[in-house]
């Protein structure tokens, strides 16, 4: 799994200015800049990891902690420049201990998903591959939502939890909702970082 990031107009920002992100460890990480823009990626304690001109490109953070990227704009630029100000000067990066990528080559549903009848008590089946920096289980307890024109589809772990080991789990989901139209419907997996790993059905007549 990639995470990229592209600035965005209108983006909340921290009180002090800056954009706070959260992934996992040991997950590329993408940042598209400019090639007249300058950055430094420093760890929690200051000390300068990383430092080039232009995109920041698939870097992996191998250890959990929280990391800035400082962004500096080209000096040869004017301040009225309509880029003057578009990328934040600051980005945290909250790397978590733990990681979860499902396997959609795994994914089976108890019963077809058919338009304009309720999906309510059909479960879906998913591996999902559990990591821990340090090798400790954890309880899961999200869920899926779906993005489509007249789907209210959305699914939670059958059970208040389960709790997952390092290696391949498998994880049901209790769905609830239904499809109106004979649409695409894209199911969003919620991993522990809040990322979204999606997933496209086409439900049947």
């Amino acid at each position: 799994m990639l995470f990229s990031l592209n600035p965005i107009d209108g983006q909340v920002l921290t009180p002090d200015g800056a954009i706070e992100v959260g992934i996992s460890y040991d997950t590329p990480f993408s940042y598209k800049l400019g090639e007249d823009i300058s950055w430094e990626l420093k760890k929690e304690d200051g000390n300068i990891i990383a430092n080039e001109i232009g995109d920041l490109k698939q870097y992996v953070f191998s250890e959990p902690g929280r990391y800035t990227l400082e962004v500096k704009h080209d000096h040869d630029h004017q301040s009225t420049s309509c880029e003057h100000g578009y990328f934040p000067e600051k980005l945290i990066i909250d790397v978590k201990p733990i990681k979860l990528e499902f396997d959609f080559s795994t994914i089976s549903f108890s019963h077809e998903i058919k338009v304009g009848q309720m999906s309510d008590g059909i479960i879906v089946k998913l591996g999902a591959t559990y990591s821990s920096y340090n090798g400790e289980p954890m309880s899961y307890n999200q869920g899926f939502t779906s993005f489509g024109v007249g789907s209210t589809i959305s699914g939670r772990v059958n059970g208040e939890s389960i709790m997952l080991n390092p290696g391949l789990n498998m994880i049901e989901f209790l769905l609830k909702g239904q499809v109106d139209e004979m649409n695409s419907v894209q199911l969003n997996f919620i991993d522990f970082s809040g990322e979204v790993q999606p997933y496209t059905i086409t439900p049947k007549k």
